[in-house]
């Protein structure tokens, strides 16, 4: 049956079946196996095992297969016999953890009894050897562990930070018997390395002493460019065996010296789709206890640089100066930009008490390129703070959007078959972790929005033949990666391209009430022939776009799209308009995004709109630009007019002074005003 609940399993089945018979003797034959194991960071798709007991004798055999941090795939085989009311017996163990071999060296010694139980142990683990000797007698415990050459990269995986190279050397002895419990480690850590890097590796040692109720410990290190220096000195509670916990209550003393390069320290802490870079200078000292921390102190960052793989968000020249203050953090000077005229201005304060931080920063963003992937790009000025929670770390702000750029061309992943019936039920990270989401740090917590954005104009929606600029006003919440859109967006101005045929759009609007992805679009376009007016309405959402061409009078798709492209029926065309003709109906059917040459023209230039069309039997081009936050000029060369310049001016919101002349001497001004309703 399930065995979600028990022993702190969130998920698992169990299938056993056999005999068991408790008595003076215990008798039993049984063969079972637990699948889809969860619990913790414990995630086993099969544990299978084999037991016999019979005559005072037991015979155990067992395979694990799945994930404890790292990929494991292990096997146990053990035998054990009873005697003068104790077990005694040997094991062996051999399998891969991380892809990396691992075995008992010679067979594992091991004794339970009611006094107390032993384990004497040597592998061949992780590309090294590990010994271990433990024991319990009567509530007293003594053990011994060394460790030559270890593979540090299984060792990270199984502590579930990020993938470390490196070997790890040392020993650790402890006893717990008549008095107070001694205790000595020494550790040495060579060529330390996130993976993928090989140059200037670190070395780490560290000691550490426990006597008379107190542990006081000292680490070192330098490499990847920077120097560490601590220790600390702590109470501990002792009870029985190995049970020794920090005393959180007693006094406590602590220092940290850390000079060097952030990105190291990321890398063994931090998200793996961000990355800091920069200088760290950092001198702390810490009194107090370890419920109630004291903190004096100061942290500086220069010359740093902050990347999110997910938004495309990029920082540079990041600097920034902390202080500490007892029970609180001071942050000044917090500067940064991002390489294309933004900056990024803050302050702000992180108070702790009884284990809980809270606080937060505020800043200001001065055209500051939040977005800057290849299909959404944006930047925007205002003000706004990152607010520390119980669970999660909130922006909050009130922004205006200087420009956009968004791209509805799909996706290369929407172009990968699917399934059908096909379910993922083993998810990453649904370990039951999501309930301990607020005892992880705060930089590792989500990152939820609550932001309000303006954009009086300049959200360029643009790809599959779309081209076209909205004004917006719309709050934005959820979470960083995924956020929802809650509001409006008008069209300001627009076409679509169909196979070198432009359709001015006239009216549109864009409801957002979630992910932007869902959004619900409705906006058409018209272009008049001698013998039809044809209009395209586009609805659907940003991700799938329907257009849906009509005329006047009614005629199929093909035929109305034939006439506005050659000005004669389908039946007509040769071969390579027939080609022509197909090319757009796959526009229109939504077909797979190709080739843009229009959009790879306006990256390269920086313009805001670029068009090429026909007119009158000749080739069009125009092209515009914002010169100004509210002056907005398009040129347009060939078709009958020639040569022609554009300029519109926008004094105050919904009020519009648009000038215009063309090639052959027409000139003309209008004044358009319009409001939302």
């Amino acid at each position: 049956g399930p065995l979600a609940g028990i022993a702190g399993l969130d998920r698992g089945a169990l299938n056993a079946s056999g005999n068991i018979k408790v008595g003076d003797d215990l008798v039993a034959d049984v063969t079972g196996r637990l699948t889809d194991i969860r619990g913790g960071g414990v995630r086993l798709e099969l544990l299978s095992f084999d037991a016999k007991a019979a005559s005072g004798k037991v015979t155990l055999g067992a395979r694990a297969r799945g994930s404890a941090g790292a990929p494991i795939d292990l096997t146990l085989a053990a035998t054990g016999a009873r005697a003068n009311g104790a077990w005694t017996g040997d094991a062996t163990l051999t399998g891969t953890v991380d892809q990396l071999p691992i075995r008992t060296s010679r067979p594992v010694i091991w004794r339970q009894s009611e006094a107390g139980w032993s384990l004497d142990a040597t592998f061949a683990a992780l590309r090294g050897t590990i010994d271990v000797d433990l024991a319990t007698a009567n509530s007293a415990a003594t053990g011994k562990v060394q460790l030559q050459d270890v593979n540090l990269r299984g060792l990270s995986r199984l502590a579930r930070i990020t993938p470390l190279n490196g070997r790890v050397t040392g020993v650790a002895n402890f006893n717990n018997g008549i008095g107070p419990a001694t205790g000595d480690l020494r550790l040495t850590v060579e060529g330390a390395n996130p993976v993928g890097v090989t140059a200037d590796p670190v070395t780490l040692t560290l000691t550490a002493d426990l006597a008379n109720g107190r542990l006081v410990s000292k680490i070192a290190g330098n490499g990847q460019g920077f120097n560490l220096d601590a220790n600390s000195s702590l109470a501990v509670r002792e009870g029985e065996g190995f049970a020794i916990l920090a005393d959180e209550d007693a006094p406590m003393t602590a220092t940290v010296d850390l000079q060097g390069r952030a990105e190291q320290l990321w890398a063994l802490f931090g998200p793996e789709d961000q990355s800091l870079r920069g200088e760290i200078d950092a001198n702390v000292r810490a009194t107090g206890t370890l419920a109630r921390p004291v903190l004096e102190g100061s942290l500086d960052v220069a010359e740093g640089a902050y990347e999110h793989g997910e938004t495309g968000l990029a920082l540079r020249d990041i600097s920034a100066h902390g202080a500490f203050d007892q029970n609180s953090a001071r942050i000044t000077n917090v500067k940064a930009i991002d390489g294309h005229g933004g900056s990024l201005a803050g302050e702000g304060q992180v108070t702790w008490n009884n284990g809980v931080m809270q606080g937060g920063v505020t800043f200001n963003a001065s055209n500051l390129r939040v977005l800057g992937r290849d299909d959404r790009l944006a930047v925007v000025s205002g003000n706004g703070a990152v607010t520390l929670g119980d669970d999660a770390t909130a922006i909050t702000g009130n922004f205006t959007v200087q420009q956009a750029r968004i791209s509805v061309e799909q996706p290369a992943s929407s172009s990968i078959p699917t399934i059908p019936g096909l379910r993922r039920v083993n998810f990453p990270n649904q370990t039951g972790e999501e309930d301990a989401i607020a005892e992880k740090p705060p930089w590792l917590r989500p990152v939820q929005l609550n932001v309000k954005v303006s954009a009086p104009r300049r959200i360029m929606v643009f790809g599959r033949g779309l081209d076209t600029e909205w004004g917006a006003d719309v709050r934005v919440t959820g979470s960083l990666s995924d956020p929802s859109l809650f509001g409006t967006a008008t069209l300001e101005r627009g076409d679509l391209d169909l196979a070198g045929r432009r359709f001015q759009f006239d009216t549109g609007t864009i409801t957002l009430d979630g992910p932007i992805r869902m959004a619900r679009i409705d906006i058409a376009a018209n272009r008049t022939t001698a013998d039809i007016t044809a209009s395209v309405r586009v609805s659907g959402t940003p991700v799938e776009p329907k257009f849906v061409l009509e005329s006047t009078p009614a005629l199929p798709q093909d035929e109305v799209l034939a006439r506005v492209l050659f000005g004669r029926s389908v039946t007509e065309l040769s071969g390579f308009e027939a080609a022509q003709l197909a090319a757009g109906l796959a526009q229109l059917a939504g077909g797979q995004a190709g080739f843009d040459p229009v959009g790879l023209v306006r990256q390269a230039t920086g313009l805001d709109r670029v068009s090429f069309g026909a007119e009158g039997g000749l080739a069009t081009v125009s092209a515009g630009k914002y010169i100004a936050e509210d002056v907005y000029v398009q040129v347009g060369a060939g078709g009958t007019g020639g040569v022609g310049a554009e300029v519109e001016w926008e004094p105050t919101n919904g009020l519009s002074i648009i000038s215009a002349a063309d090639g052959n001497g027409d000139t003309k001004i209008a004044v358009r005003w319009k409001k939302d309703y």
